[in-house]
């Protein structure tokens, strides 16, 4: 315990080392990354595999269930969820904690891959992701203009607007919102087809053979060796219509005229709207580990840079960022720790009313926090809703073991000694006490850092972070505080019977409170069943819920809806949002069967209802919609406050059973008065076609269930995307897609009547056969 004393008499090095960790800590402060909540790593894999067209039950027995099969016995794999709806299974393979999650995805992708062969053939490519924390869209812009159609502005937003955000630094991923993708679409007569004797499937594949380039290995000219190159692809849409389609009996025909040709865009699969008006939008997440404020920044100096070259009457706007409620938060965290210790510092001069003293044991405050910076950039931690809260909760005793010390020299001093043999003496002397107390608090705090499970991925950085501060400002009481008083501290200049008024009042409370032992005692037990009392009336929760200023509000539709009439909702559920004073504006993201709206709010000071009081008074409202499934609820990393409080899973062989019985504990649960918003996540009944072929006669005429599926689905919805012919140019490719016109498409006649190939070379209507 002599440590104090060496560094007393060798002053040099200990300066130096504190120099060194002040300038770690400040270099490392600036580059911590900000966030609400602790980054960490995900410890799931989504397994995601598309089949146009097909319904829910032949998507589970085909592909969902081989593919929960296929990962079961895998290492590491806690708990397998599947979620299938119309031409999507998606299976989720949630791991243990710890589980090295780069060598999980990749033998989950070898289980796939070798369980590829034996899926549907019509299945597009499987989707493996392992999902992180930073997956969620931190900000949306909508980009609009009133001289650009949709497609225009879509082109605009691929090409030139998320060309320059990728290029940011730390951008993770970007979407558009919103918008049509560009395309050749060739839409085929069922009548000029029937003339030639042709089907769509023929008609496709002849495309997609005849329109391609392909390398053709190398050739030794002389003394050179050069590359040989079949070159088939059209160079312009009008050089593709005039393609030649082989016809039956060797004559041919020109594309163009067995229907349409046009570079045009694709059929829209989704819509974004701005305040109930169509806009193209696009979301930008961050990559893992970067700063969000800086991304977030580095995104609107890319953006104003390409707004230099824009029409100018295209706007940028941004509808949300998460940016400014974490830089609300973070800043009012700093301001809470700067407080905290600036209160700390007044309480200890008016204990002992000297302000050298005060000065000494506030500058155990900043030398003992910025180091700790330092610490949290090696253990790969963020400023957060943990780390600051560990901060703040600690700034109180960060100067504790620096108090205890200079207290002990002072008296020291009043005995007569000069600051230097004081300092010699009394940090010594209580050396082993100063160790004891902060070894105490450690050994509280560090076990929360290795607390296991999800809830230690929140806890980690708190406990650590407490624990770095508090040994720190150890290393501070042993080293540079005992240097700092033998060396700046003066002979006081009061007597030590001359005590301040707080340590006076405290005196006089003491004897009091000694002399009257059961009072004393009744008052603590009285202070202790308040705080027992008030400890129930608290709402409890894993997170808090907080004021984001936004809500997010989720519409599903009854299966079969499409694009048109989801539009249609969803400005109907901006009218009604839009109604209210606090709704600053509605951004509406729309699919076929479902409608997400982003309501932003005006500021908090401007407003009388907080969010969560704004959605219980809107939700019965939006309730009112016939046939729309609506909630309350966060998709965003930072909104919890209207997060689902309990989740019940019914399981059963029978599906009637299954259906009774959650109609009935609905029922019941809507009976509650504290539940609000009691929903079933089960799907409606979807509406479909079906078509069953009749075997005897398809065999009879040739006619395989494989070549009627076929020339369904690339007569009415197109090949697959990577299956689709492709039309080259300068700067991409654009997907070829041959189906038969609109008008046809939509009618249950031209559907009866489409054209098979049978094994004679005859065209047969499929309702022969079907």
């Amino acid at each position: 315990m002599k440590i104090s004393a060496w560094a007393i008499r060798h002053p040099v090095p200990c300066i130096v080392l504190f120099a060194i960790l002040l300038v770690a800590g400040l270099f490392s402060f600036f580059t911590l990354g900000i966030d609400i909540n602790p980054t960490y790593d995900e410890t799931t894999i989504d397994i995601t595999i598309n089949m146009p067209g097909a319904a829910p039950a032949e998507l589970e027995s085909q592909i969902t269930r081989p593919v929960e099969n296929a990962v079961a016995s895998m290492a590491g794999v806690n708990l397998i969820t599947s979620t299938v709806s119309s031409g999507m299974s998606m299976t989720s393979l949630q791991f243990n904690f710890g589980t090295n999650m780069d060598r999980a995805t990749s033998d989950v992708r070898n289980a796939i891959g070798l369980l590829r062969p034996t899926l549907p053939s019509g299945i597009a490519d499987p989707f493996i992701r392992c999902e992180t924390d930073t997956d969620a869209s931190f900000v949306t812009y909508p980009v609009s203009s009133p001289t650009m159609s949709v497609a225009q502005l879509s082109q605009l937003v691929d090409n030139q607007l998320l060309r320059a955000v990728q290029g940011v630094k730390g951008v993770g991923r970007v979407k558009r919102d919103g918008g049509v993708d560009r395309e050749v679409r060739v839409e085929l007569d069922p009548v000029a087809l029937d003339a030639m004797g042709l089907t769509c499937d023929a008609v496709n594949s002849q495309i997609r053979a005849l329109n391609l380039n392909r390398p053709g290995g190398n050739a030794a000219v002389g003394s050179m060796v050069q590359s040989i190159l079949t070159l088939g692809s059209a160079q312009t849409v009008e050089q593709l219509r005039t393609l030649r389609i082989t016809l039956p009996g060797g004559k041919w025909a020109r594309l163009d005229t067995l229907g349409t040709v046009q570079d045009t865009a694709a059929e829209p699969q989704q819509e974004a709207l701005l305040d109930g008006k169509p806009v193209v939008g696009f979301e930008v997440s961050r990559a893992h580990g970067a700063n969000m404020a800086e991304v977030s920044d580095g995104v609107d100096q890319a953006l104003d840079d390409v707004k230099k070259s824009l029409p100018s009457d295209v706007h940028i706007g941004k509808v949300y960022t998460d940016v400014t409620h974490i830089l609300e938060w973070y800043h009012g965290s700093v301001h809470t720790l700067w407080l905290g210790a600036c209160l700390a510092v007044l309480a200890v001069f008016l204990f002992l009313r000297d302000a050298r003293s005060a000065i000494i044991c506030a500058f155990a405050l900043p030398i003992s926090v910025i180091p700790t910076f330092a610490a949290m950039k090696m253990s790969g931690f963020t400023l957060n809703s943990m780390t600051l809260v560990g901060l703040c909760l600690v700034i109180g005793i960060l100067v504790d073991d620096a108090i205890v010390e200079v207290e002990n020299i002072v008296r020291h001093m009043h005995l007569g000694r000069t600051p230097y043999d004081a300092a010699m003496e009394a940090a010594d002397e209580i050396g082993l006490a100063v160790v004891a107390t902060t070894m105490t608090i450690v050994v509280v705090f560090l076990p929360i850092g290795f607390v296991g499970g999800w809830i230690g991925l929140w806890f980690k950085p708190f406990g650590l972070t407490v624990a770095m501060a508090v040994l720190f400002s150890l290393l501070v009481a042993r080293l540079l505080t005992p240097v700092m008083a033998a060396y700046w501290l003066k002979p006081p200049k009061h007597h030590h019977d001359d005590k301040s008024w707080a340590l006076n009042l405290y005196q006089r409370i003491l004897p009091w409170a000694l002399k009257h032992r059961l009072a004393t005692v009744l008052i603590a037990i009285v202070y202790f069943g308040i705080g027992v009392g008030f400890c129930f009336t608290i709402p409890t929760s894993v997170l808090g819920g907080g004021d984001q200023g936004s809500s997010t509000v989720q519409a599903s539709l009854p299966p079969g809806t499409g694009l048109s009439t989801a539009v249609l909702v969803a400005q109907q559920l901006n009218q009604i949002l839009a109604r209210r004073a606090e709704v600053r504006n509605v951004f509406a993201l729309v699919t076929p069967e479902s409608c997400n709206l982003r309501v932003n709010l005006v500021p908090k000071e401007q407003r009388k209802l907080s969010q969560a009081q704004f959605e219980d008074e809107m939700r019965p409202q939006l309730f009112k919609i016939p046939g729309v499934r609506t909630q309350f609820g966060g998709d965003s990393s930072t909104d919890n406050s209207s997060s689902n409080v309990a989740s019940v899973l019914l399981t059963s062989e029978s599906d009637t059973d299954l259906k009774k019985m959650t109609k009935d504990l609905m029922d019941q649960m809507r009976t509650l008065p504290s539940l609000a918003d009691v929903r079933a996540d089960a799907a409606l009944q979807r509406p479909e076609i079906e078509v069953i072929p009749d075997q005897a006669l398809a065999a009879a005429q040739g006619v395989t269930t494989d070549q009627i599926a076929n020339t369904a689905e690339i007569a009415l919805l197109g090949d697959l995307d990577q299956n689709l012919p492709r039309f080259d140019l300068p700067d991409r490719q654009l997907s070829i897609r041959v189906e038969l016109a609109p008008g046809y498409r939509h009618d249950m006649a031209a559907i009866r009547g489409l054209k098979l190939l049978t094994t004679s070379g005859h065209l047969i209507p499929l309702e022969t056969v079907a």
